[in-house]
Parts: C-alpha cells; sequence; structure tokens
C-alpha cells in the first residue's frame, strides 16, 4: 500500500513538472513572435547601412542562422519600408462609392470609412470591402467642412458654427461644441480638440466640453502635435490677402507666423520628424523646418497645377493635384521622384491607411491597395540596373 501511494504521489509531481515545462514552451514561444517583429524592423530599417535594398533582403533571406519561419516578417517589413517604390506592378484600384465627396477619414482598423457628400449635414459610413453604406450619422443643420477621427470618437466641423463628437461604436452624439463661426478644420491630441475659422482657432478640452484658449488668427487648416499647433491660411482678412504658416505652442501660447508666402493649398506633418511640414503650392510642394527657417529647406517640382490633398506613410508621400487623374509619390528621405500613379478621378482628400490608400473626390472614392513584396522588390532593383 505504502508503495502504491508512493508511486501515485510520484506520478502526480511527474505530470505537474511535465505541464509546467510546457506551459513555460508555450510562454517562450509567444514571445518569439514580437521579438521577431522587432528584429525584422532593425534589420529591415536600422541595420540597412549603406546596401541596396534588395541586396540587404537578399543577405538576410539567405542567411542560415534566421529561420524560415521569420521570412514573412522581414517581407512584410520590406513592404511596409519601401510601399510606393512598386509602381511597374501597379496599384489595384477599386472604386467604392461613385458621387462626389467633399471629405473622408478611415477609421484606425481600415474597416470603415467615414464621408461627407458635397454640401451635406450627414456622414456616411461606408464598409471598406464591400463598399456599402452601413450607417448613417446625423446631427449637423449645415455643410459638414472637416471629419477626423481620434481614439474611440468621430469628430465633425460644420458652417452650423458647432463641433460635434460622435461614438464611433454606436453612431451617436456625446457632446456638441459651440465655435460660433464655420469650423473648417479640425485637428485632435489626448484631451485636445482644435477648431478653426475664418476668424478664430480654438483649444477645446474633450473632457469637459470648455473652451480653455482661442487666438484671433485666420485659419484654414490645422494639425496638433506634441502641443504645438500648425496652421495654414490663404484668404482675406480685413480686406488684406494674405497667406502664412503657423506655429503656436499651446502651453505658453508663444507663436511663430511666416506671412506672405505664395499661394498653398494644404499641408501635413511629417510622422516622425519634429516641425517638419510640406506645403502644397502651385506646380510645387515645400518642405519647412518650423523650428529654424523662414524659408523652405526643399522644393519637390510637380509642374502640374495646385496641390489638392497629401498624406504621409513609410517616407512616402502621396499627393494630388488639380491634374485629373494623378498622384505623385516621392521619397522625402532621399527628396527623389517615384513616379505618377494614375487614378482617372478628380481627387481632393487623401487617406492612407496599412489597408491601402483611399482617394475622394468629385468622382467618388477610390481606394488603391498597396504593393506586393515582389512588385516593390522588383522596380528597386531595375531602377538600380539601369
Amino acid at each position: 500500500m505504502h508503495k502504491r501511494s508512493l508511486f501515485f504521489v510520484l506520478s502526480i509531481m511527474m505530470i505537474n513538472i511535465l505541464i509546467k515545462a510546457m506551459d513555460s514552451f508555450e510562454t517562450s514561444q509567444k514571445c518569439i513572435v514580437p521579438s521577431l517583429k522587432s528584429i525584422a524592423e532593425q534589420h529591415i530599417i536600422r541595420n540597412h547601412r549603406n546596401n541596396h535594398p534588395c541586396d540587404h533582403i537578399d543577405q538576410l533571406l539567405k542567411n542560415e542562422n534566421i529561420p524560415y519561419d521569420f521570412h514573412d516578417d522581414l517581407k512584410e517589413e520590406f513592404v511596409k519600408q519601401y510601399a510606393g517604390h512598386g509602381l511597374s506592378g501597379g496599384f489595384n484600384q477599386k472604386q467604392l462609392y461613385n458621387k462626389s465627396i467633399s471629405t473622408a477619414i478611415v477609421d484606425d482598423q481600415g474597416k470603415h470609412v467615414f464621408f461627407v457628400s458635397r454640401h451635406s449635414t450627414n456622414i456616411e459610413k461606408l464598409d471598406t470591402e464591400s463598399g456599402a453604406i452601413v450607417g448613417y450619422i446625423q446631427g449637423h443643420t449645415n455643410n459638414i467642412f472637416a471629419l477626423i477621427s481620434h481614439n474611440e470618437l468621430l469628430i465633425s466641423g460644420s458652417a452650423d458654427d458647432t463641433i460635434k463628437l460622435w461614438n464611433l461604436n454606436n453612431n451617436k452624439c456625446i457632446t456638441t461644441l459651440y465655435h460660433g463661426l464655420s469650423v473648417y478644420s479640425l485637428s485632435a491630441e489626448k484631451n485636445i480638440v482644435c477648431s478653426t475659422s475664418l476668424n478664430d482657432i480654438k483649444l477645446w478640452d474633450i473632457s469637459s466640453g470648455k473652451c480653455f484658449q482661442s487666438y484671433n488668427i485666420l485659419c484654414l487648416k490645422s494639425h496638433l502635435k506634441n502641443n504645438i499647433l500648425y496652421g495654414i491660411s490663404n484668404g482675406f482678412s480685413d480686406e488684406k490677402y494674405i497667406n502664412f504658416l503657423l506655429r503656436v505652442d499651446i502651453r505658453s501660447s508663444k507663436y511663430i507666423k511666416f506671412e506672405n508666402i505664395n499661394d498653398f493649398d494644404c499641408f501635413v506633418n511629417h510622422p516622425d520628424v519634429e516641425a517638419t511640414l510640406y506645403v502644397g503650392k502651385n506646380n510645387s510642394i515645400e518642405e519647412w523646418d518650423m523650428r529654424k527657417s523662414d524659408v523652405p529647406v526643399h522644393i519637390f517640382y510637380h509642374n502640374k497645377n495646385d496641390t489638392n490633398a497629401m498624406t504621409i506613410q513609410n517616407n512616402i508621400l502621396y499627393a494630388t493635384t488639380l491634374y485629373k487623374g494623378t498622384i505623385k509619390l516621392y521619397n522625402i528621405q532621399n527628396h527623389t521622384d517615384i513616379g505618377t500613379l494614375p487614378t482617372k478621378a478628380w481627387i481632393w482628400n487623401l487617406q492612407i491607411h496599412n489597408s491601402g490608400l483611399y482617394a475622394a473626390g468629385g468622382d467618388g472614392l477610390i481606394k488603391l491597395t498597396t504593393n506586393s513584396y515582389d512588385d516593390i522588390y522588383n522596380a528597386l532593383k531595375n531602377h538600380r540596373d539601369k
């Protein structure tokens, strides 16, 4: 009896040891996935040195010390880093909506596009896979000019002088902020919303709904980043036509304003480099460092009329112009012209997401999916071999 009990106890102990070993193994395997992702990013982006991208990825894929299962991660990071170069393969285009759109925004998951038709008081919700309209958001009483998403919120600005904050999950209005004038642009960061009009800029606390700061400055477009408000304006103020770039530190309210700059229509912030802006103008796009200089540090020329909209992902600047059917692509890291993407559409709004490039305008909404690994690899290799 004693021997049987001892055997039973030992058996239970062995089983527990095996279970703990298996749990430890599974835990270690789960930890490998994010570490491999980070290593892939490091190999492709940080440890590139002066090697040509194709030579670099070839060496990594042939390295016997890198597991085969790791190859997909390397290729994925390669595509992220060099997206836009694969123009030889072309972007796949899908028409999602065929009526005129004034503004649009893609949600964080890339599953839906919220957009406003021209001269509309409603916001429509579109499924990015099927192109079906899956919801309507109503509440404004005049044209909607501005639309952004922030955390779990959709924020809209209108000619009815209000800003509305909507719950993205149920499309219900959470609160209404009263700017007092037509709202032309919106931006948000953390718990702050910025709204602009023809006469002023206002900063709002999202939690309380209170305006805690305002500036008597004409501003048509704005972007809030790291407590710095960037803006542009081109219009009449007190019967005087002015153009300026604006940089406001919202903590101290100190600001810099570069006036009497030639006409410009849109701008986008560099996602990684502090205080760097790309400003769309007639026949060109200017790169500005808002900390150091009152002149552009670089100019991209495109000779296709005014620049309507821009967006940036992975050091690729996508820009549309008034010239129908044109999206220009530039590498902002080395200041090179990558090429032109034909679209067959009038475009005045661009949104970039990992799921694709979304272009909205007079001909509706199209989705352009990014290139495959083979497309980008071959394009870079062919360019090197020429």
